[in-house]
């Protein structure tokens, strides 16, 4: 039994993502699919808080010299003031 119920994210990783990889069920302990399975999984719920998620993750990456990440690339598709 899990005291997780549910996961939420502000914005979508196409690479990670908040527990994506635990929901695919395929780890090698089976314990570890018995965790997961029942929790359920939320993707960016919230247009105003991906938009901000976005722009941090674009602004961290990019003070580490990283400039060719996909949340450059998402954030040069958006107007965001």
């Amino acid at each position: 039994m899990s005291l997780i119920k549910k996961v939420v994210w502000a914005a979508n990783d196409r690479d990670i993502g908040a527990f994506k990889k635990f929901k695919e069920l395929n780890s090698e302990l089976p314990i570890y699919n018995d965790l997961f399975r029942d929790i359920e999984f939320v993707a960016a719920p919230y247009r105003d808080l991906e938009l901000r998620q976005i722009r941090m993750l674009a602004e961290w990456n990019n003070s580490r010299g990283y400039t060719d990440t996909h949340w450059n690339d998402e954030l040069a598709n958006e107007t965001i003031q």
